[in-house]
């Protein structure tokens, strides 16, 4: 069986300030795994493998490992939170864990604004429990 994250990226967009990897390759999963500073260029790139990967599954568990993501560019939260709006038909379950408190306010707040449609935590066991039906 596979480990989630343990495989090749299916993306990876890296700027000077941090780095994003997706995963798409397992049907009804989106998986994502931040470091450093997240930017506009890497939402941009989430964005569309998100895209991608409902085209190829209309439904989709979303998995953010994002405990290494230190912050963020202002213009990053509008982007995912109209992004995700967008596309709420799609998401069965959603879980961002994270480490930096100002990574899990932006959540929290972004959580709000979506109508609880995340599970957002700094407990590193949410990565396993999101996984239960990998």
């Amino acid at each position: 069986m596979q480990v989630p994250f343990s495989n090749t990226p299916s993306v990876v967009r890296e700027t000077s300030a941090g780095v994003l990897e997706m995963w798409i390759d397992r049907p009804g999963w989106l998986l994502s795994r931040m470091r450093g500073h997240f930017e506009l260029a890497q939402c941009t790139t989430m964005m569309a493998t998100g895209d991608e990967a409902i085209r190829l599954s209309p439904r989709l568990r979303f998995v953010h490992d994002w405990r290494d993501l230190t912050g963020f560019d202002l213009s990053v939260p509008p982007h995912l939170v109209a992004w995700a709006a967008k596309n709420v038909r799609s998401v069965e379950h959603s879980t961002i864990v994270c480490r930096s408190p100002m990574v899990a306010m932006a959540a929290h707040a972004a959580n709000l604004t979506l109508k609880n449609m995340l599970f957002v935590s700094t407990d590193p066991a949410a990565l396993d429990r999101a996984f239960v039906t990998w």
